[in-house]
């Protein structure tokens, strides 16, 4: 099942700020705040792609060679007359890989996997956009509202990122 990440669902998991909210010159405790979102939203949409690309191989995996053993059992068993137990595994194993099949297209992991990578392509550009802007010593106010509308407007496009990689982005970040 896809992870939607309980705690953080409908919220912006990565807090970025209003567009009205862009803090003085002289305060960079706020901009380290952003930096410090910015780089959250990056790891948790990087490490969610990389999950749900790697549970999308596995199910696909796991169809593909049930559904062989079923062509291969009813092959196998058409010049015998097979008793009723290997029927019944038979078909029992059919009906596993069209449900296999079906949770393959309704989970849609490589869409999933595939929004998570670009979410987490775009929060790297927006995160290296402002540390090129504070680098440069007084941040130039129209570059960073334009930072934080795309990132409010990021906000809104993409996934949630699920709680077990949100709180690891978070202690991750926690020290820097």
């Amino acid at each position: 099942m896809a992870e939607t990440g309980s705690s953080n669902v409908g919220k912006n998991v990565s807090e970025p700020p209003s567009m009205y909210s862009t803090p003085q010159k002289q305060d960079s405790g706020m901009y380290i705040k952003w930096l410090k979102g910015l780089r959250i939203a990056h790891i948790g949409h990087s490490k969610s792609a990389s999950l749900f690309a790697f549970r999308g191989r596995v199910l696909g995996l796991c169809t593909v060679v049930l559904a062989t053993v079923v062509g291969s059992s009813i092959f196998a068993t058409m010049a015998s007359s097979p008793a009723t137990w290997q029927k019944v595994i038979v078909g029992g194993m059919s009906l596993v890989a069209a449900a296999l099949a079906a949770a393959q297209t309704f989970l849609n992991y490589p869409e999933v996997a595939e929004q998570h990578r670009r979410a987490s392509q775009q929060f790297g550009v927006l995160r290296r956009e402002l540390e090129i802007e504070l680098d440069g010593g007084v941040p130039d106010h129209e570059r960073v509202q334009s930072v934080i509308s795309r990132w409010n407007q990021l906000e809104g496009e993409v996934p949630a990122v699920p709680d077990r990689f949100h709180k690891m982005a978070l202690a991750r970040v926690k020290d820097i």
